[in-house]
């Protein structure tokens, strides 16, 4: 076993180069972490969010949508509308699940800090949103106990917008009580009874996300910035060589 390590160790050191330099940098290490979260909250949450916004409103601003998802809804088969706006709710919830975690990982290099501390205020206000605290709470209820019902606010094809809200919406209704939901997610659900639309739902958590993340990266100069210099000087020196 001893000599295992000892040959996994020369064999580092053969494929070593000057760049192990530059990618070990703190600045690098650093610049990694952050881009790897906020790619993931740009292009994974954000994106989800989006989707699921703009499908769930497509009956509302495409009338020949609207048509063809209250024919669909009147046959035996059902419609696929509903299955896919569970597959994209279900991709929201679990991803912003996803990037909480993830922050919270990076974050802990910096407890006990000034920054730190902001950082858990302004989670804290976001946790506070009834929208958020739903949200939490009906991602552990999707993938642990039951799946939420989902419907189609359709009504008469014909009702303007103004008179009618084609939107797909979630059954607040539907949502047992056998699973541990918070106090501010009951609340949610009484105020949003029998029903939530789903697109509200989503662009309010989704805007207050945005500007709690915005807020976080936009630190990195502040604690990072000197380092990620200095690693950018030695890639300069590592090209001039």
């Amino acid at each position: 076993e001893d000599q295992e390590v000892v040959n996994n160790q020369e064999l580092r050191d053969s494929v070593s180069s000057p760049w192990d330099e530059f990618r070990n940098h703190p600045g690098q290490v650093a610049r990694l972490k952050w881009d790897l979260l906020q790619d993931f909250y740009q292009d994974v949450v954000r994106v989800n969010g989006v989707q699921l916004i703009m499908l769930a409103e497509l009956p509302q601003v495409d009338k020949k949508a609207r048509k063809k998802l209250f024919k669909e809804a009147t046959q035996d088969d059902g419609s696929q509308y509903n299955g896919e706006v569970t597959r994209l709710l279900y991709n929201y919830l679990v991803s912003a699940a996803t990037l909480t975690d993830h922050c919270r990982y990076v974050m802990k290099d910096y407890g006990g800090t000034d920054y730190y501390k902001e950082y858990e205020q302004k989670v804290s206000e976001f946790s506070k949103l009834p929208e958020s605290a739903f949200i939490k709470d009906l991602r552990n209820y999707f993938a642990h106990h039951k799946i939420p019902s989902i419907g189609l606010s359709i009504g008469d094809i014909e009702f303007s917008d103004d008179e009618f809200r084609h939107e797909a919406l979630i059954y607040t209704s539907d949502l047992d009580d056998s699973t541990k939901w918070s106090a501010a997610s009951k609340k949610y659900i009484e105020d949003n009874f029998p029903h939530v639309y789903t697109a509200g739902l989503v662009k309010t958590h989704l805007g207050a996300l945005s500007v709690l993340y915005a807020w976080i990266f936009s630190n990195f100069e502040h604690l990072h910035g000197q380092d990620h210099d200095e690693s950018l000087k030695i890639k300069e020196r590592i090209l001039r060589s």
